[in-house]
């Protein structure tokens, strides 16, 4: 089996959330989008080309994807430089500018609240106020205007050459404009993507050599390795910084509907933005994790 990679930019044109922690009544983005959000959105994207989709519609769609694509994580754009989290001594920056994190949250980041409305009482709903953070569409400059240029992210997609021509001609239609990410009901999540062939002498992120010739796409690495997915904390890894994090999704419950059956994707992984020792190919699985091998 053999792969064609593929540069994929996607432009925000409005907030992204994308669903991470919850502290009070502040629901947390993630700094950057994971593979199996990308996944749910183009297996989303795909079955609604279709009329009345059924539910066995969206399984067949998404495991069409898991077996003929494979995605890297996405991360922001800064003056065409990747904004990957770094974990250093007790902080994390951001790319390899080593952007604070408190820059990134000024710059990038933004809130929206908002509460429920009781209308026989002409009040809020008690219990109801919430806030959701995410990424603004457009960043703020040095000087604290906002940019001209809506916010973009940079992330790799890798398609099997034996996949079906049509199918993928319509992957590429999908990827053109979808939606992303949660609070898709208040318009959150609006992008559009580029398609760019994979230059020979292109990196990952202007970091990694990838390795197209084997059953998955393969990342190769030396010497002190940023890890740029989740990836399983196995033995023979020397973990110079990070931190572990339970990798958990949701899926369609038969009764309860969309995003109502919580699933443990991968227990015990290093997040992204870790730096370890110790690894040197690992092979891009089903849900962007990196597999050490």
């Amino acid at each position: 089996m053999a792969w064609n990679a593929y540069r994929l930019e996607l432009t925000l044109h409005g907030p992204l959330h994308i669903g991470w922690r919850v502290l009070g009544n502040v629901q947390f983005t993630r700094p950057y989008v994971p593979v199996r959000t990308l996944w749910g959105a183009v297996t989303a994207r795909l079955t609604r080309q279709s009329p009345c989709p059924t539910a066995q519609d969206y399984a067949h769609t998404g495991a069409e994807v898991e077996n003929w694509l494979a995605f890297t994580y996405a991360y922001l754009l800064d003056d065409g430089r990747a904004l990957y989290p770094v974990y250093t001594d007790g902080t994390v920056v951001y790319g390899p500018g080593a952007m604070s994190a408190e820059e990134f949250s000024w710059r990038f980041l933004a809130t929206y609240a908002s509460t429920a409305l009781n209308y026989p009482e002409s009040s809020a709903h008690i219990g109801s106020l919430h806030e959701v953070e995410h990424l603004a569409p457009w960043p703020r400059t040095a000087t604290g205007r906002l940019a001209k240029q809506p916010i973009q992210l940079l992330g790799y997609i890798f398609v099997d050459q034996t996949c079906p021509a049509g199918w993928w001609a319509q992957v590429q239609v999908a990827l053109a404009e979808f939606r992303l990410g949660g609070e898709g009901r208040y318009g959150f999540g609006h992008v559009t993507g580029r398609l760019h062939p994979l230059a020979a002498s292109e990196r990952l992120f202007g970091l990694y050599e990838v390795d197209l010739s084997g059953s998955r796409p393969a990342v190769l690495l030396s010497g002190e390795v940023v890890l740029l997915a989740h990836t399983p904390a196995v033995g023979g890894l020397e973990v110079l910084a990070g931190e572990l994090e339970p990798l958990v999704g949701r899926n369609w419950h038969p009764q309860r509907g969309a995003g109502r059956e919580l699933v443990a994707v991968a227990s015990d992984c290093l997040a992204p933005g870790s730096r370890v020792r110790g690894l040197q190919r690992a092979e891009i699985g089903p849900n962007g994790l990196w597999g050490v091998t």
